[in-house]
């Protein structure tokens, strides 16, 4: 089970949809498209934010401090058997630098691992679509 880690810098943006639809071809000049966008259709990400019964992790990253951290379960497609990838991934977020470590689980091994800690519960699953 390797961990890997990504460091990096996060900036975000709100486009209507002529900015976005300006942005995307002259981004696929110098980038290209990831493993998950299979013959150029846009794909959902899923993910599972932990959190304990008080709300105290969403409660301080939204009062927007210079430290701050998530833990998540992550998936590129909705898991259909216990054998499926799944990412467990801790981000952390020092003076607007972004570090995440990812591990790859089975489905069936996450799901374990949670479920006897009662104490953490998960505050929000939304997807995500990327647009290829």
């Amino acid at each position: 089970m390797a961990i890997k880690s990504f460091k990096r810098y996060e900036k975000k943006f709100l486009l209507n949809k002529e900015q976005y639809n300006n942005l995307i071809p002259r981004l696929l000049q110098y980038m290209n498209p990831d493993e998950h966008c299979k013959s150029g259709k846009n794909y959902s990400i899923y993910n599972i934010y932990y959190d304990t019964e008080n709300n105290d992790v969403i409660r301080h990253s939204i009062s927007n401090p210079y430290y701050k951290e998530k833990l998540r379960l992550r998936s590129y497609n909705i898991p259909n058997s216990p054998n499926d990838k799944v990412f467990l991934e801790l981000k952390k977020k020092i003076n607007g630098i972004v570090n995440k470590r990812r591990v790859v689980l089975r489905l069936d091994i996450n799901c374990y691992c949670f479920t006897f800690n009662t104490f953490i519960r998960f505050y929000n699953i939304y997807s995500t679509t990327i647009y290829c």
